[in-house]
Formats: C-alpha cells, sequence, structure tokens
C-alpha cells in the first residue's frame, strides 16, 4: 500500500434541493455543539483515514452524514469534512481502474454514492434503498466493497450490485433477490467481501427470530448457500486473509474461519456478551471490533480466548467498532475514539469535534475544514 495515490478533492456541485438541507443543518450546527458520533470508517494508509459521522446533536433518524477525511500530509490541520442529506453506513477504500488513483467511497442507506475523483462523484443505484423515487422497495443497503476491479454493494433482501462503469450499477443477486414487502424472514445482508470477483462472499442473518446466520458464495456465475456451524450466530463483517482463508465474524463470539470449498469451522469461545463488528489481522493476531471494546485473539494459543487490548493510552481505548491493518499499522475507529498502532505503541487521534479523550500523550488536531 505504500506510494498511493489519492486524488484531491474539489467541491461538489449539488442540486438546489441538497444546498437548502445543507443550509438547514448548517443552521443547526452553528447553536449546537457539533459533536460527532463514527457510524464506520476505512483506513487507506498508514497516513489517512475516512469516517461517516452522524451528529449528536440532531434526531438519530436525521438523513444526514459528515464524511470526514484525516490526511497527515495536511499542515497545520489534517482533517477536513464534506456534508451530505442521508446516512452512510459503509465506506471502503477504492482503487479507480481508470487511473489508478486510490479513494474512498462511501454508500448510503438508500444507495447513493459518493466518490472522491478529480471531482466529488454522486452516483444513484436504482431499486435500492426505499424512500427514492427509484427504490423497488428491497430495503436498505450496509455495505460496499471493491473487490477485484469493481465495487459491489449490498442490503437487506439479499440485495447485490455490481458497478460495471460511471453511474452503472447493476444487480448481481439472482436466485438470492427476495421479493419486497415480505412479512419476516429476509435475508440482511450486512456485509460483502472476496479475494476476487468468482470468489466473492455475502453474509449476514435471517430477519426472524433469533436472527440465524446466512452466508453466500458467489463463484463467478452462480450463488449457493454455505453450510455454517450450528454455534453460529448471525453474521456482521468479513476478512479476507487469503483466497483459502476467510474470516467471519458477528454476534455472540462468532469468529469463523475457512473458505466455501472446505466449509468453516469456529475459532473462539463463545461469549453472549459479545457483538464482533469487524475483524482484521496484525502481526500474526487477530484484531476484534466490539460492544466490549477491542479483543485480541491468538489463534496458535492453547487457551484460544479473546483478550481485551491494552493500549496503556490514558484513558484507556473507549471503543472499537472497525478495525483495519493497512501498511505498516493498525488503526482502531470506534464511535468516539480513534487510535493507531505500530506494533510497539498506541496513538491517540482526537476528533476536533468532540472533547478530548484524554491528556496530553494523545495527538490533538484543529478544528475541521468543510
Amino acid at each position: 500500500m505504500l506510494g498511493l495515490r489519492f486524488a484531491p478533492s474539489q467541491p461538489t456541485v449539488l442540486p438546489c434541493s441538497e444546498w437548502i438541507l445543507m443550509i438547514f443543518h448548517g443552521m443547526i450546527m452553528q447553536k449546537l455543539q457539533p459533536i460527532a458520533t463514527f457510524r464506520t470508517g476505512a483506513a487507506g494508509a498508514r497516513f489517512i483515514i475516512c469516517l461517516s459521522g452522524s451528529m449528536d446533536a440532531l434526531e438519530p433518524t436525521e438523513p444526514y452524514s459528515r464524511i470526514y477525511l484525516r490526511d497527515e500530509r495536511v499542515h497545520p490541520n489534517p482533517w477536513s469534512f464534506s456534508e451530505h442529506h442521508f446516512a452512510i453506513p459503509s465506506v471502503c477504500l477504492w482503487r479507480n481502474p481508470a487511473t489508478g488513483h486510490r479513494s474512498f467511497a462511501t454508500l448510503s442507506e438508500h444507495g447513493e454514492v459518493v466518490l472522491r475523483l478529480t471531482s466529488v462523484v454522486h452516483e444513484q443505484i436504482p431499486d435500492a434503498g426505499l424512500n427514492h423515487p427509484l427504490a423497488k422497495g428491497y430495503g436498505y443497503l450496509n455495505d460496499i466493497q471493491q473487490i477485484g476491479t469493481h465495487l459491489y454493494a449490498c442490503g437487506f433482501s439479499g440485495q447485490v450490485y455490481r458497478r460495471n462503469g460511471d453511474n452503472d450499477w447493476v444487480h448481481m443477486d439472482q436466485g438470492i433477490l427476495q421479493k419486497p414487502g415480505m412479512n419476516g424472514g429476509e435475508y440482511f445482508a450486512q456485509a460483502i467481501n472476496g479475494p476476487h470477483e468468482r470468489a466473492i462472499y455475502l453474509v449476514g442473518c435471517e430477519y426472524r427470530d433469533g436472527y440465524p446466520p446466512r452466508a453466500d458464495f458467489w463463484n463467478g456465475h452462480q450463488w449457493s448457500r454455505l453450510d455454517l456451524p450450528v454455534t453460529a450466530s448471525r453474521l456482521t463483517n468479513i476478512y479476507v486473509e487469503s483466497e483459502e482463508r476467510i474470516i467471519m465474524c458477528g454476534d455472540n463470539g462468532t469468529l469463523l474461519a475457512g473458505n466455501a470449498r472446505d466449509g468453516f469451522t469456529t475459532m473462539g469461545p463463545l461469549d453472549a456478551t459479545q457483538l464482533f463488528t469487524s475483524v482484521t489481522k496484525f502481526q500474526d493476531l487477530y484484531y476484534l471490533g466490539s460492544n466490549m471494546g477491542l479483543f485480541q485473539f491468538n489463534p496458535k494459543s492453547v487457551a484460544r480466548a479473546f483478550r481485551k487490548v491494552r493500549t496503556r493510552l490514558q484513558p484507556e481505548l473507549q471503543d472499537a467498532n472497525i478495525v483495519e491493518a493497512v501498511d505498516d499499522v493498525l488503526w482502531s475507529m470506534g464511535t468516539k475514539d480513534i487510535a493507531r498502532f505500530d506494533g510497539v505503541k498506541w496513538e491517540r487521534f482526537h476528533h476536533p469535534d468532540n472533547p478530548p479523550i484524554g491528556g496530553t500523550d494523545s495527538a490533538s488536531d484543529a478544528v475541521p475544514t468543510s
């Protein structure tokens, strides 16, 4: 990942209705403290991350997001943000196959996609979402990822879309897409990923009592449902360690390893208190974001236990949602707390919209610019 070229950002040209919403939200932000809660994020490199934030001053259902970039190459203020009038549940690193530039792609619940090219590009996935003129009623989208040279998005009712080109999104969910309006049993597809475009994994749960887990596999021609261990609970995320080793995590301490050909097995102990939201591997250990904080799992340990990570930050890491290893560092992006580990020392980064966490040993940044 060294030597990445990130495309510069340019001002976004928005329709009149979006400007009205931005002015409205801006008036609110001027009156209230703009404290942010981070829904999700992605690491682009050692020096850059992208976060999707909601504002604590607004109602949770308010269709509003700030996309924050922290780029250490920008001085003196590494933080910047853009505003959007929709909720953004997913962010991914994206390499533009036409130029080779690396940047970020963000996805809204209703299928709005924002790509940061030489300018900021807005696209709409037809059929996706609910409150949109093109929506077919399938439900919200949850995840966007680049697999091979294409972007893929997934969501409720087994929706899967592939981006073939500029503003060209097509269904690739034949056989798993469900009819809208079902009264229970819908496929809540929460995450999509894979080592290449002939080996794509889709995970989530069925929307009924107990939220039983579900996973499907695309072999380049068709989808097939995967068998899962009987102890597995609903699945939330996927980490691609290699083509032979796919890691899935989820509720009740679910941590699975395997592949579509050989099947999946449970790695760690079951834990009803743990909801794992992401998993990655760093220096031969697995790190997991959880509702209980940041945890570590050593697959070679006889104890096979999940161990709470001690960072020696003051105070300790407050939360962990998304964990990603990139270049030679591990990023932990929580709902409030942001930290980076270089294998020796943890460093915390204050977000300027929020009250600082900790003391002078943590990195502090200036106010973000729009």
